[in-house]
């Protein structure tokens, strides 16, 4: 050791603070036996309280993990959707058809009842599982039918 550090008693600090109990202060547990609980003391019980309070109050946020990353549940349900009125649900299956370039919407008539859509109408063959795919894609529809059928060449 350097001679110039100068010395410090770790016996003299540890029996000054082992003999300190001022307000607050825990009971030094030196002196118990191995495996043998210290009284319980107004402290130890004040510091055992809040720690059992403050692990209940971590797990009141309920988290639940989506796709997207850990979420709590009441944003969940902030989020989660209202039943959709069944015009408006219409409209947006309608302009979806409509948005797609490669269906013929014109020719898909689309009929919904509690958030079940129905697809009728006579379009080319390869347009039915996309009018289909594009219906079940709309926010609100819960199941598609789709009675579409293909054209018939003409001869």
């Amino acid at each position: 050791m350097n001679s110039m550090s100068p010395r410090i008693s770790l016996g003299a600090a540890a029996a000054s603070l082992a003999g300190f109990h001022g307000a607050g202060a825990l009971p030094p547990l030196r002196g118990l036996p191995h495996g043998e609980v210290p009284p319980a003391t107004p402290a130890r019980l004040l510091v055992a309280l809040f720690a059992v309070c403050s692990l209940a109050l971590t797990g009141c946020g309920d988290k639940i993990q989506t796709e997207e990353g850990p979420t709590s549940v009441t944003e969940t349900a902030r989020r989660a959707p209202e039943p959709m009125n069944d015009e408006v649900l219409k409209a947006r299956v309608n302009a979806a058809l409509g948005a797609d370039s490669r269906v013929q919407a014109s020719a898909i008539s689309v009929t919904v009842a509690r958030g079940q859509v129905t697809l009728d109408g006579s379009v080319p063959a390869d347009q039915i599982t996309r009018a289909d795919a594009i219906a079940r894609e709309v926010t609100g529809v819960e199941e598609v039918i789709n009675a579409l059928r293909p054209v018939m060449p003409a001869s």
